[in-house]
């Protein structure tokens, strides 16, 4: 919902409907491909974009689950840590550049610890609590103390 009030500044104006039916269909990467495009965005171009992306999921897991299912049990079971090491992907570029995202990350490793084995909170509100909680924390110390990327 947050997704589809930030882009409503971007928007044309249009048909409360068109604008309802394009917001159900707004994602992450459908958002910030939208964001980040010069100017507006009208109807016709979220349609096309959201279309796109729906259909690459469609077909795209599809071919992930045929070639899946044809690997061998070990290298299937594997794959259950495949997600979590892209994310380590993305994170460490970033770590070696902001040193904001160390402190970030690091805070959230630590709530999160302490809101699972501590507090013994579900992992959901765990992770969740501990993302709000570290992110208004280095916002917060970033603020008072500069921009927290020396």
């Amino acid at each position: 919902m947050s997704l589809s009030a930030s882009l409503s500044e971007k928007a044309e104006p249009d048909a409360f409907w068109k604008k309802a039916l394009y917001a159900f269909g707004i994602t992450d990467e459908t958002f910030s491909v939208a964001a980040m495009k010069e100017g507006t965005v009208n109807a016709s171009y979220m349609f096309g974009l959201i279309a796109m992306a729906y259909g690459s999921w469609v077909v795209n897991s599809g071919i992930g689950h045929a070639v899946g299912a044809s690997l061998p049990e070990s290298l299937q079971e594997s794959m259950s840590i495949a997600l979590y090491a892209m994310f380590i992907g993305l994170l460490v570029p970033a770590l070696k550049k902001q040193r904001k995202i160390v402190w970030l990350a690091g805070l959230s490793a630590l709530f999160n610890s302490i809101g699972t084995f501590v507090l013994h909170l579900s992992k959901g509100w765990s992770i969740v609590l501990a993302t709000l909680l570290s992110a208004v924390i280095v916002q917060w110390l970033a603020k008072e103390g500069g921009n927290g990327d020396e």
